[in-house]
């Protein structure tokens, strides 16, 4: 699924977009998890749709799951700065 495809459907597949999303960001801790255990100090989360997406599906599609991969690590990293709420 590419950018254009995904913002099409959050609005006629949204469901699918959920279940796409959190097996994601399932993925992303596990992996952030593993680069600390590989000594990593921190990572940087970039979240390019953030920008092209309207705040609604911003505030649905993108914040809920940031959010998640940050609380799900912040325990074993340096404190995280959001700039996505």
């Amino acid at each position: 699924m590419d950018m254009t495809e995904i913002m099409i459907n959050c609005y006629i597949q949204p469901d699918m977009v959920h279940t796409t999303l959190k097996k994601t960001t399932e993925f992303i801790i596990n992996y952030i998890k593993g680069f600390k255990d590989a000594g990593a100090n921190g990572v940087i989360i970039a979240e390019p749709a953030a920008g092209l997406l309207s705040p609604e599906l911003n505030a649905e599609f993108s914040v809920p799951y940031i959010k998640s991969i940050v609380d799900a690590v912040a325990w074993s990293l340096p404190p995280p700065t959001l700039a996505c709420e």
